[in-house]
């Protein structure tokens, strides 16, 4: 069985963990027919250019918390770059809704429309107010799912022209006045119109440089337009058993085709991923050791800063694999729980996640990696549906033609594992065995429904 082969099944069963254990307050709702929502640029009719995205940032928070599947934004709006030419959320009133429900694959799409974002500041009256309106719409039958807006003003004015600040007040957003407005807070300061501008102009220059401009006011709106929508689907079960349970998950790339030839050892892959511009977007590392056939991989998920869509309250994974039983172990450190699995790659092969793909290889040169010689090699990843990866692989001559770096381009995404602090040898067995005290559960489902 080829190691990164292990490595997906791994990553995918941490996944899964996460996504089957997203904390929420709010109970799912197995009949939301809005399986999978996109949240979508939102129109802006104010002079703001941050605030579509602080608001819809929001948005997608709140919703996952009320139990929502979003489709992730990175990838919505490059399908609507690519396939519509799309950037902005005005341009979306043109757009056809069964296009977008065939691009997208979702059956909801959200169209939001920022009415309002701005801190008025006159030393007579400050205002902080924040004003939209949203819209679900059902792509299955193109009617209009759900349906809300509002508006929050948290505002102060002087104490001796409290009633002047009232009039300014009732002319401050006139912008569709048939979303209504409400006031959070209305305190009155008694510190004079000089000191009071200057407040209000120290508060906000410090609101824009700390990233909290209108952070409260946008939250507190959020809040109450979402007072009405229905709650998520959620975990869906769809049969009388936890086996049952379908989970939606996120794309895992595989995790960069890794194969380290007959050598047992112990090391640390190094896991980073960065996007087109170069910044990164994960990075942590898994201890790892062979034996054999025997693979063990650790993962802290502390070291992950994933969307707030993978949370979870297991804190470490391991991953054993044995190839001499065929089967695999997911080890729970922090509640002492494993669950076998059985599944055989024969069962999977229409998941390019399990395929063991079809790798060419063109040799460009040496080039020495921490230390080793390695042979560096342009690679085409090719699987059965025609799906192709590229990128580059580093084979170390002194380590049997160990790869220990790779780097492997998937869509918009850079991928590179490195492999670090390796001690040939064959590790210790009791690495490789479930420890006597631990407990086997079935499933990941076990942990929600007995609270295990």
């Amino acid at each position: 069985m080829k190691i990164y082969y292990w490595l997906t099944t791994f990553l995918i069963l941490l996944f899964i963990g996460g996504c089957a254990i997203t904390q929420s307050n709010v109970s799912c709702n197995p009949d939301n027919p809005i399986k999978t929502l996109a949240v979508l640029p939102m129109q802006n009719d104010t002079s703001d250019i941050e605030g579509p995205k602080i608001v819809r940032k929001k948005m997608i928070e709140a919703l996952i918390r009320n139990n929502y599947n979003i489709k992730p934004v990175e990838e919505s709006d490059q399908i609507l770059r690519d396939q519509f030419d799309i950037t902005l959320g005005g341009q979306l009133q043109m757009a056809n809704i069964e296009k977008l429900k065939e691009a997208l694959d979702v059956e909801g799409l959200m169209f939001g429309t920022l009415l309002d974002f701005e801190e008025v500041i006159t030393g007579i009256y400050n205002v902080r107010k924040v004003r939209a309106k949203f819209k679900i719409v059902n792509t299955t039958d193109q009617e209009p799912f759900w349906s809300n807006g509002i508006g929050v003003k948290n505002q102060d004015s002087s104490d001796d022209l409290a009633g002047s600040a009232v009039n300014i007040a009732e002319s401050t957003g006139n912008n569709q006045d048939e979303i209504p407005w409400i006031i959070i807070s209305n305190k009155n300061f008694n510190m004079g119109i000089v000191n009071n501008l200057i407040f209000g102009l120290g508060n906000k220059i410090l609101a824009k440089t700390t990233n909290t401009y209108l952070v409260h006011e946008t939250s507190e709106m959020i809040d109450r337009i979402l007072t009405t929508i229905p709650t998520g689907p959620g975990i869906i079960i769809t049969g009388e058993t936890p086996a049952t349970m379908q989970i939606k998950m996120p794309f895992i790339p595989p995790v960069g085709h890794l194969g380290y030839g007959d050598l047992d050892f112990k090391a640390v892959i190094l896991f980073t991923a960065t996007d087109l511009k170069g910044t990164k977007l994960s990075c942590f590392e898994m201890p790892f050791a062979k034996a054999g056939n025997k693979i063990r991989v650790e993962l802290d998920f502390n070291q992950i800063q994933q969307n707030s869509q993978v949370s979870t309250i297991l804190s470490k994974m391991v991953n054993i694999n044995r190839g001499d039983k065929k089967l695999s172990y997911s080890l729970y450190p922090t509640k002492k729980r494993y669950i076998v699995h059985h599944t055989e790659e024969k069962d999977l092969k229409d998941n390019n996640f399990f395929e063991i793909p079809r790798i060419e290889k063109e040799k460009l040169g040496n080039e020495k990696i921490n230390g080793h010689p390695t042979i560096k090699y342009r690679v085409k990843i090719i699987y059965n549906n025609g799906d192709l990866h590229q990128g580059f692989y580093w084979n170390a001559k002194d380590l049997n033609g160990m790869t220990i770096k790779s780097e492997i381009k998937l869509n918009d995404l850079t991928q590179t594992t490195f492999l670090k602090n390796i001690e040939l040898g064959t590790p210790s067995a009791d690495l490789f065995e479930i420890p006597s005290d631990y407990l086997e559960v079935k499933s990941f489902l076990e942990f929600i429904i007995k609270g295990i």
